[in-house]
């Protein structure tokens, strides 16, 4: 993506999530487009530790900030790589069992987190997120990792620029590392980490859905 497009939409939903109240709705029919302010006390009802300021839009609403003929263009891309169809789930409703989702997140500075996890694989091969922030202009310490084989911390933050997009198989184990550690934390600031994540879910029909959960491993170090 291009800069300026990345911009335009995180300037606009941090004013959106300003002016409208946080909210949560199952992905069931008729769910709406809604933002969530997932603070500490509400992550402990998450299957894995996520502090953020989360944006969810899907594909039978309004696309109120145009967003969705962009993401298409290159979503269909990476599900064509993982051997499903070019517009596979991109139409379905929720009563359907799989839906997209996209979704744009905050992790303020200070308290944005994301702990070690193994992400689902039945419906999508890769993990798609699109970079929408700079460490050292948009904040300055933290970021998304990865382990590798030896259970070392792998940074990829100095290697990725706003417009980015990054893959890795979903069950690779990754997290972001709190972001601004030990600063002051406003969830009203724009300042923190933003990404755009493409997501195809398991809807809640499902009564045992297929999700991310968190890992414990032991971690060597930080490269």
């Amino acid at each position: 993506f291009s800069e300026k497009f990345m911009r335009d939409i995180t300037e606009k939903l941090h004013q959106h999530g300003q002016q409208t109240p946080s909210s949560f709705h199952k992905m069931l029919d008729g769910c709406p487009d809604f933002h969530r302010a997932i603070t500490p006390e509400l992550a402990k009802n998450y299957s894995m530790r996520q502090i953020k300021h989360a944006y969810y839009f899907f594909p039978w609403n309004n696309d109120p900030y145009n967003l969705l003929e962009s993401v298409n263009q290159r979503w269909r891309i990476f599900k064509f790589l993982g051997g499903f169809p070019l517009h596979a789930y991109e139409n379905n409703l929720p009563s359907e069992g799989v839906v997209d989702r996209l979704q744009i997140c905050q992790y303020p500075s200070g308290v944005g987190e994301l702990e070690l996890h193994s992400d689902p694989y039945l419906y999508q091969k890769m993990s798609i997120s699109g970079i929408m922030s700079k460490r050292g202009v948009d904040y300055q310490t933290g970021g998304a990792y990865i382990l590798n084989t030896n259970k070392e911390k792998i940074d990829v933050e100095d290697d990725l620029e706003i417009g980015d997009i990054y893959l890795i198989y979903p069950t690779v184990h990754h997290g972001v590392e709190k972001i601004d550690k030990g600063s002051e934390v406003d969830w009203n600031s724009f300042s923190g980490r933003w990404f755009m994540g493409l997501y195809s879910n398991a809807s809640d029909v499902h009564r045992d859905r297929h999700t991310s959960y968190g890992v414990e491993e032991r971690v060597l170090s930080v490269r």
